[in-house]
Parts: structure tokens; C-alpha cells; sequence
């Protein structure tokens, strides 16, 4: 029996050729794929460690301010004795985990926006632009009011980063479920 063409040694040799291409592309691919993934996992740890770390810096913060609500509600303290301590906040891993697109890859549309209110609302800038607004509420008398409409907005600003912070990276794919 005549094979023709598939006898010729010229033709097995380019087969196994073509053969082994192919192989060698998807061992790259899977290869890369891992890499991806592992690297994906390694930057999901260390977000949450910052997350973990800023949110015992808001609970700080948190307790800091329902003293000084309470204390002031009270006539203890006065309008001067009153601040807003956001020096300790970090957010030093957020630059490299966004410029490697990890950061917006894992978080997606629904996660993204809770962890940049967190980040804007706890930082030094706005420690400083909430004493001035705290001064001029004061001066009108609603200073324990506006108060704990900072708690208020920092307790929900908490609960939505700690959502991030108690996720993990769905299998296989590039985003995050919440545990439950």
C-alpha cells in the first residue's frame, strides 16, 4: 500500500516540525498563563495587606473621633482640641499595582470606586479640609453634628474596603469574589 506524500521523509520531517511548533506555543501559553496568575495572586496579597493595615489606621481614626465627638458634645474640649489625624495612612503599594494594571484587572468596575473613596477621604489633604470645615460648622453650632457625620461617612467608607480586604481571586481567572 502507497502512502504517497505522507511516506516522503521530507513531509514527516515538516510535520514534526509543525507538530512541535505547535506544542512549543501552547507550553508558552500555559506557561504564561500561570505566570500571569501567580503574579496576579502575589499583587491581591499585597493590596489587602495595605487595605489591612489602613483600615487599623481608620479605626483609629474612628475611635479618635467619637471621643472627640463625645468630649466636645459634653463642653470637655473645645473647636481647637478637635483633629483630624490621617498621617498614618499608606498607600505606597497602590502606584506599582496600578501601573502593572493589576489593580484595575482585579478590583474591576464594582471594587474600584470603594477603594479610590477610601483613599480619597483618608489621606492628610482632606484631614485638613475637613478641620476647616469642622471650624466653620462649629461657628454655626453644628459642630458635634458634623461630627459624626464623619463617622458616619468613615464607618461606610470602612465597610465597603472591607470587602476588598476579605476577597480572593476567583480560580482561573483574573478577578475577585467576595468570601462568603
Amino acid at each position: 500500500m502507497q502512502l504517497g506524500i505522507f511516506s516522503q521523509p521530507g513531509f514527516q520531517n515538516a510535520f514534526w516540525l509543525f507538530l512541535g511548533v505547535v506544542a512549543g506555543a501552547l507550553i508558552q501559553h500555559f506557561l504564561g498563563f500561570l505566570s500571569k496568575h501567580s503574579q496576579a495572586e502575589n499583587a491581591l496579597k499585597v493590596l489587602q495587606s495595605e487595605i489591612t493595615y489602613n483600615l487599623r489606621e481608620a479605626q483609629k481614626f474612628e475611635s479618635e473621633l467619637g471621643q472627640s465627638t463625645q468630649r466636645l458634645s459634653k463642653g470637655e474640649i473645645s473647636a481647637v482640641d478637635v483633629f483630624f489625624r490621617m498621617s498614618g495612612f499608606d498607600y505606597s503599594a497602590l502606584s506599582p499595582l496600578n501601573s502593572t494594571g493589576y489593580l484595575h484587572i482585579l478590583l474591576g468596575p464594582d471594587l474600584m470606586p470603594s477603594l479610590l473613596r477610601f483613599q480619597g477621604f483618608f489621606n492628610d489633604t482632606h484631614g485638613q479640609r475637613l478641620k476647616e470645615l469642622f471650624h466653620n460648622e462649629f461657628n454655626r453650632g453644628n459642630g458635634v453634628k458634623f461630627l459624626q457625620d464623619v463617622e458616619k461617612h468613615s464607618r461606610q467608607l470602612i465597610e465597603d474596603i472591607e470587602k476588598i480586604q476579605s476577597s480572593k481571586k476567583r480560580w482561573l481567572r483574573l478577578e475577585l469574589k467576595q468570601r462568603q
